[in-house]
C-alpha cells in the first residue's frame, strides 16, 4: 500500500507511520491499523463490523466498546479537523465516519485516489445521524 494524506494527515503504511501537519502522531498498531481503514473510506462510513474484523481480528459485538475506545484515542492524538470539529464521527447503528474537506491524495502519483473521488465534507443530513464519539466517562453525564 502506497503513502496517501487526508486533509493535513499524512499515512505512511509500510513505516505504519502517521504525521499530521508535519508531527508525527504516535499510536498503537490497533489505532494505526483503524486509522488506515477509516482514511481509506474517508468521506463514507465504516461499517463496525468490517471495522472489528479487520482491526481487531474477531466478530463485532454489540457490547464490545473497543472500537468506540480505539477511535476516541485517534480523535485525542490526532486532535481536531481545521474546522474545530472531530475528524471521525459515529453514526449511529452503522459505524464510523472520517471526515474530509479535500479529496485523498495518493504521494506516488498525486492523483485523487479512485475510493475518494467524491469530497465529502458531512453535510447536514448526514451530521445529524453522525454524534462524536463518547468515552464511558462522559456518557454518564
Amino acid at each position: 500500500m502506497h503513502q496517501f494524506s487526508v486533509d493535513d494527515v499524512e499515512i505512511h503504511p509500510s513505516a505504519m507511520l502517521v504525521v499530521r501537519g508535519g508531527e508525527y502522531v504516535e499510536l498503537t498498531s490497533i489505532e494505526f491499523t483503524l486509522l488506515a481503514e477509516l482514511t481509506q473510506v474517508a468521506g463514507r462510513v465504516a461499517d463496525r463490523e468490517t471495522l472489528s474484523r479487520n482491526v481487531l481480528g474477531r466478530k463485532y459485538l454489540v457490547s464490545d466498546r473497543s472500537l468506540d475506545n480505539h477511535v476516541s484515542h485517534i480523535c485525542r492524538k490526532l486532535g481536531p479537523a481545521a474546522d474545530g470539529r472531530r475528524r471521525i464521527v459515529s453514526v449511529r447503528g452503522k459505524g464510523y465516519i472520517y471526515r474530509c474537506f479535500q479529496p485523498v491524495k495518493m504521494a506516488q502519483t498525486g492523483q485523487t485516489a479512485a475510493t475518494a473521488k467524491l469530497t465529502v465534507a458531512v453535510d447536514n443530513a448526514t451530521e445529524k445521524a453522525a454524534r462524536p464519539v463518547r468515552t464511558a466517562g462522559q456518557m454518564s453525564r
